[in-house]
């Protein structure tokens, strides 16, 4: 194989394992802004929900910390009563 087609090949490769970076970190920033976008979106539901729960601002702002401290630890968040085994097992 002449030189210059050795070198048209290791471009080829380099541009290539370029690309799949530049894919990856395309991939790794969409999943970053989809974590960041699900958490206000759980930030926004908190404050509403302890908005509309709440009498005073003092408990108000309880309930918000109570649940963001809570939303941190999933495995300690029983849903509807359930706990995440047995809404495993229903599926």
């Amino acid at each position: 194989m002449p030189l210059s087609a050795c070198a048209g090949v290791l471009f080829l490769i380099i541009l290539g394992g370029c690309a799949s970076s530049n894919s990856g970190d395309t991939a790794l920033n969409e999943a970053w802004q989809g974590k960041e976008a699900a958490y206000l979106r759980l930030a926004k539901a908190i404050t509403t929900y302890c908005s509309v729960s709440t009498q005073t601002l003092d408990a108000r702002q309880s309930c918000i910390i109570e649940r963001r401290l809570a939303a941190e630890q999933p495995e300690n968040i029983p849903l509807s009563g359930r706990s995440l085994s047995q809404l495993r097992s229903s599926r």
